[in-house]
């Protein structure tokens, strides 16, 4: 293990440096396949925790249960057993204290950019001066004021995204939950994107939940990062990140944690090829 890594099978503190806001104890769920006849369980034993202010990104092989955990934060999915609690309460549906943002750009087509900004807050009741003033503020934060007249089919794929994030976060939640928001991205496209996050979440002090696929966006952008196991999913290790930002991506200290977090997920693809290759012999 390197100087710039501590691995644990839970806990930890991160740059956000405050107490545990998310805690996951003994977590599973399962499906019904009904094409099998059987249940399919996605993730099993989850234990761990999310500290308040901290940058979480969750990692692991395709189909471990990373959107899955992802969606029973967010409120969307119950669990099979154990529980998710937030500040000690149960997470049992949705709340205006998580903000999701998907892959996919989910705007509004026939809005405006500025319009979609601001339809929370329309929903929230705020006056119209208000949400206009809230959304100007996230608009120039991220260089799109220029853009606040045009619809979502004029804008590029990163501009899209960077309205899709600032429309979560005019609403104000404490926490954010971002499921593969970059994956469709050019490489340009995603490391700007990945900076002005970055930068929005040092600014706002928010707690933000990343999953993503990409050993680099997943230590570039992590004070901490869950390494999942094939599935089902489970905790395989917890890489704690003591690179300084901004991060080189090119830097030595850089490229050993990016090989220890490679390492790790290798395994399990490795494991879990081998598992296919002997049930299918």
């Amino acid at each position: 293990m390197t100087d710039a890594t501590q691995s644990s099978p839970s806990g930890g503190s991160g740059e956000g440096g405050g107490e545990a806001l998310i805690h996951c104890r003994g977590l599973q769920k399962s499906f019904h396949d009904i094409s099998e006849g059987r249940e399919i369980i996605a993730i099993q034993h989850l234990d761990f925790e999310v500290l308040e202010g901290e940058f979480l990104t969750i990692l692991g092989p395709s189909g471990c249960g990373k959107s899955t955990l992802l969606n029973i934060i967010a409120g969307f999915e119950e669990t099979t057993a154990g529980q998710v609690t937030l500040r000690g309460r149960p997470i049992t549906k949705p709340g205006a204290d998580r903000g999701v943002v998907f892959q996919e750009y989910a705007l509004f087509p026939w809005m405006t950019v500025l319009d979609n900004v601001c339809y929370g807050l329309k929903e929230k009741g705020l006056p119209k001066e208000e949400q206009i003033g809230i959304a100007e503020t996230y608009l120039n934060a991220v260089g799109l004021e220029e853009f606040a007249n045009r619809y979502p089919h004029e804008l590029s794929g990163g501009m899209k995204q960077r309205v899709s994030l600032i429309r979560v976060l005019a609403n104000d939640p404490e926490i954010l939950l971002m499921d593969e928001p970059f994956a469709a991205l050019d490489a340009q496209t995603r490391k700007g994107l990945q900076e002005e996050l970055i930068r929005l979440w040092q600014d706002s002090h928010k707690t933000i939940l990343f999953v993503t696929h990409n050993v680099e966006e997943a230590v570039f952008l992590g004070d901490r990062v869950v390494v999942m196991t094939a599935r089902p999913g489970r905790i395989k290790e917890i890489i704690e990140i003591s690179l300084e930002r901004p991060r080189d991506v090119t830097a030595p200290d850089f490229n050993l944690v990016r090989r220890e977090a490679t390492r790790l997920v290798e395994e399990e693809l490795k494991g879990r090829n081998t598992a296919v290759l002997s049930h299918s012999g």
